[in-house]
């Protein structure tokens, strides 16, 4: 028994440095050293909290504004590094039950939270932040779960899978419990663990999965529709053509602010042949209900050797453009899905979606496009 409690302390130690960036207080040493408790029954049931006069938190309240403002102030350059801009999205909910309102920005690509902001004392401030970037691994980060509770997927850390949950009491983030997936397949319980607690209680797999599955997230509304789609789709393929027809220039990925025709002048230059627009057309690739541009080029006597995808981002009034070789995106459909070729057995059908001023391939899609219809390419030039 020594000798597992001392593997566990070296397992902690190790996790210390790697998991969570939350400010939640730490635990104190009583909690260290307290004895385990039971396994609560019910894991989502949400503390009593006194009564307090709600404040004014309308559309147009100052609290609102404060927010506001503090949202703001966050884009572009954040998270973690200068001039990077993603999905996010405000989200206002009563977390502690006090009939005020904490503020969440969260990832509307992936869902989990980069900030939890609240309002305490006359100030705005952040009691979380600490969202991972969709390159390291999409899945780990805090997400939101029924009943206002809050789950952190530290992902597998040296073979521990670890979750922590949270809930927000007097607008501070406090940790409900723990559970943890070791590298020897057991499973254990903590009630202040994580990577700062150290008193855990084995548990078996089915306790485990009861209580994972009874977080239940909250999902996030993806792709939402603009409120005059029509009125938006004219404008912005109004915006697109005029890329397509030089007349406006698009931010490449090689070349950033140029127009179409400079584009290939460069990229014949580098590649020592000629370089040209064949065809394009107008889909939505994204699902947001409207449509973007696909322009096809040809390389020297080689037609549909890449294409690139122009979307209009309203928020910097300017077309972004993101390039596809043909073996990663071809036979495009209406419905914006399409074929990719990875060589072997890597091969299927899949969408894209928008994200960090590019796009990303979404979730892989079952089938093989039978019965989908073609896009309707129009011949370049426009």
């Amino acid at each position: 028994m020594k000798k597992e409690i001392c593997l566990m302390l070296a397992v902690m130690l190790l996790l210390l440095s790697a998991c969570s960036r939350t400010t939640a207080p730490k635990p104190t040493m009583a909690q260290y050293f307290a004895p385990s408790k039971r396994i609560p029954v019910e894991t989502t049931a949400e503390p009593t909290q006194p009564e307090t006069a709600a404040p004014d938190q309308t559309a147009d309240s100052p609290e609102r504004a404060a927010y506001a403002a503090y949202y703001d102030s966050w884009l572009p350059g954040s998270p973690g590094s200068e001039g990077r801009i993603g999905d996010f999205s405000p989200k206002y909910v009563d977390l502690d039950g006090d009939g005020g309102e904490e503020m969440l920005i969260w990832s509307t690509r992936y869902g989990f939270l980069y900030e939890i902001v609240v309002q305490a004392d006359g100030q705005t401030q952040c009691i979380y932040g600490g969202g991972s970037y969709p390159e390291d691994d999409p899945t780990v980060g805090l997400y939101l779960c029924e009943g206002n509770l809050l789950e952190k997927d530290c992902g597998d850390l040296q073979g521990v899978q670890l979750n922590e949950y949270y809930r927000v009491q007097d607008k501070q983030l406090t940790m409900a419990e723990t559970v943890m997936e070791s590298a020897d397949g057991k499973f254990y319980w903590s009630e202040s663990g994580g990577a700062s607690g150290l008193m855990w209680t084995e548990i078996t797999e089915a306790e485990y999965n009861r209580i994972r599955e009874s977080y239940v997230r909250v999902g996030v509304p993806r792709n939402p529709l603009p409120e005059n789609v029509q009125g938006v789709r004219e404008e912005e393929e109004g915006i697109l053509l005029e890329v397509i027809q030089n007349q406006r220039t698009f931010f490449s990925e090689e070349y950033l602010d140029c127009t179409l025709e400079e584009y290939c002048q460069k990229a014949g230059e580098e590649l020592g042949f000629d370089v040209s627009v064949t065809r394009y057309a107008f889909v939505d690739m994204d699902g947001d209900g409207v449509r973007e541009a696909v322009v096809d080029f040809q390389y020297g006597e080689n037609s549909q050797v890449m294409c690139i995808v122009m979307k209009y981002v309203s928020k910097f009034s300017m077309v972004d453009g993101t390039g596809f070789y043909h073996r990663q995106l071809s036979n495009i459909k209406e419905d914006g899905s399409f074929s990719y070729s990875g060589g072997g057995d890597n091969d299927g059908w899949a969408k894209l979606h928008w994200n960090w001023l590019t796009y990303q391939w979404e979730t892989r899609q079952a089938g093989n496009g039978e019965g989908k219809t073609d896009i309707q390419w129009q011949t370049y030039p426009a």
